[in-house]
């Protein structure tokens, strides 16, 4: 009986580890081919060049029809409809929150994927072919669109008909184990283990 109590102990344990786990900024999902920002509730792929460096609408149109994981809601990242910051240290736009606030990147600072093993953060290894230039979904004025560059941490806006990376994100989070309940459901089991056993010696 006492090896049961440690073994349930312990599994007690892990799961409150995995709890601290789900409380950090960025988290692995889809058996690591999506990473959840807690902070902005959207969930990125994790391939961040999975739609090529395309223009706009090329862009656009794959995002908007993007089937992965088992949800068909995906999108390029957003900046503000109005106001958009402009220029560095920009991160009121999605890919500027990943930059600035999660990547923990600064003005004039290159991040991708070539540079993370010497990258100062170990989020970015949460990311597979992060590229230097990338599109949004927000329009600035007619045929231009806002667009965010990890090679210094610019924001601006860019013709349509130019370049960039096409990097997926949806809202919300996608389906992962109530990691609460489980916990729940281990301390309810350990505290039943510790009653069955008081009532044996007790007999």
């Amino acid at each position: 009986m006492h090896s049961r109590l440690l073994r349930a102990l312990s599994i007690c344990i892990f799961a409150i580890g995995l709890i601290s786990t789900a409380d950090a900024a960025l988290v692995l999902r889809l058996n690591g081919q999506a990473v959840y920002d807690t902070d902005l509730d959207i969930t990125w792929l994790a391939d961040a060049r999975a739609g090529g460096h395309v223009n706009w609408v090329t862009a656009n149109n794959w995002a908007t029809s993007l089937s992965f994981g088992g949800y068909g809601d995906w999108r390029l990242p957003t900046a503000p409809s109005s106001g958009t910051c402009s220029g560095y240290n920009c991160s009121d736009s999605e890919m500027g929150h990943m930059f600035y606030n999660e990547l923990t990147g600064s003005a004039g600072t290159v991040i991708n994927s070539s540079n993370a093993q010497w990258y100062h953060d170990p989020d970015l290894a949460l990311f597979t072919n992060l590229y230097n230039h990338y599109w949004t979904s927000t329009e600035s004025e007619p045929t231009y669109y806002w667009n965010f560059s990890f090679a210094g941490g610019y924001q601006g806006t860019s013709r349509g008909s130019n370049s960039a990376g096409a990097w997926a994100v949806r809202d919300g989070d996608v389906n992962v184990v109530p990691i609460p309940a489980a916990v729940w459901l281990f301390g309810t089991g350990l505290m039943g283990l510790i009653g069955f056993s008081k009532r044996k010696k007790a007999a």
